[in-house]
């Protein structure tokens, strides 16, 4: 129990913040509703790409409804804030600019950094002194003498420290996670016990707070396409056409379009210069797409990384969820602000997406994986 009973509640409209909202009541403390809008179809010119079975295209108003009505449920006042400019200056021109180099940037990490433990928390602190703040992530936060933390949840099916691994000692310190120790199964038949009006409510996928969308579509809003080959890497045959080198994965093998084709085809290399889109041969996979090195910029260490880094137990991963891999080595670079991680063979390990490291269960960090070298 805390000393202090004020806990300000990142509210989003869906079932895991409105059971946290039960949970925290249930423990007796006064609990702030506060929904932030963080886009705006207008103000972002956000006009193509839209689900045309929502009102407007826009999810973030359903969400506002919903957790409107979760805070009725509660009786209590919701209160709304925007942050719709700070998300596009801090999340959203990085997400552009890495596609634009053909990177796959992870939005869902900036927004945590930046907007729900940035400026939502600093709201927080200055509207409501001496408060917590508290979302529905599915994490859990532990005090020790060397600081605080990041420990991955008791459900590891919907374990969120991934998204959570650019935050540091001041973002999660006064933070409480009330579903850590929850299973999501138990979370939904507690909501549908209870009789919360989302109980049955589908989780949100997609962009952080702007939804699941038709990606090209809604892309085209800013970053024109820029059509050009698809290459077979082995034979240099041109097989077909892409859209843009950063409408694909590396390691898709779907959507490529490539008609009449007798072997099924992965994405293994861009050429940005050239205008390229290389794709493999599925029996040469292994080939074109195992690495077990890469070279990782700007990482954020969670806790002071003397702690860590002598640990046998490192392991890592590259998208959320993704299986853990063993790191066999995690060293500094000559060239500031990069690490050099060796890790067990890995397919599809992807430039502008995250390498998260984890000693046992407990998050240190991440970083940006900025070149990958093939095995």
């Amino acid at each position: 129990m805390l000393k202090n009973k004020v806990v300000v509640l990142g509210l989003s409209g869906g079932v895991d913040s409105a059971v946290s909202f039960y949970l925290l009541k249930k423990m007796n403390y006064k609990v702030i509703p506060i929904f932030m809008q963080n886009w705006d179809t207008v103000a972002n010119n956000d006009i193509r790409g839209h689900n045309k079975k929502i009102p407007d295209g826009c999810e973030s108003n359903l969400d506002y409804l919903s957790a409107k009505k979760i805070a009725n449920f509660f009786h209590t006042k919701l209160i709304k804030i925007n942050f719709v400019k700070e998300y596009w200056k801090y999340v959203f021109k990085n997400f552009l600019l890495q596609y634009q180099r053909s990177y796959a940037p992870n939005p869902d990490i900036l927004c945590n950094k930046y907007i729900k433990f940035g400026f939502f928390k600093k709201y927080a602190f200055e509207k409501f002194k001496n408060s917590y703040i508290a979302t529905g992530h599915y994490a859990q936060i532990k005090k020790t003498k060397n600081g605080y933390f990041l420990v991955a949840a008791k459900d590891k099916t919907k374990d969120q420290t991934y998204f959570l691994c650019n935050l540091g000692q001041q973002q999660i310190k006064n933070v409480i996670f009330p579903l850590g120790k929850m299973y999501k199964k138990d979370v939904r038949k507690l909501a549908k016990k209870i009789k919360l009006p989302v109980w049955n409510r589908k989780d949100s996928t997609g962009i952080c707070f702007i939804g699941k969308r038709n990606f090209f579509d809604f892309l085209q809003n800013y970053l024109p396409s820029k059509p050009g080959k698809i290459i077979d890497i082995t034979s240099k045959e041109i097989l077909g056409d892409h859209i843009g080198t950063m409408y694909y994965t590396i390691g898709q093998n779907k959507n490529l379009h490539l008609a009449g084709q007798k072997h099924k085809y992965y994405v293994c290399k861009k050429d940005v210069n050239n205008n390229y889109l290389y794709v493999c041969q599925q029996k040469l996979k292994n080939k074109y797409l195992l690495s077990n090195k890469c070279l990782l910029k700007d990482f954020n260490f969670i806790n002071d990384y003397s702690i860590m880094h002598k640990s046998k137990f490192l392991k890592v991963r590259f998208r959320h969820l993704q299986k853990l891999n063993k790191v066999l080595s995690f060293t500094k670079a000559k060239k500031n602000n990069f690490w050099e991680l060796e890790y067990t063979n890995t397919l599809a390990v992807t430039p502008g997406q995250y390498a998260v490291i984890y000693d046992r269960n407990i998050c240190i960090g991440g970083g940006v994986i900025e070149k990958v070298y093939e095995n």
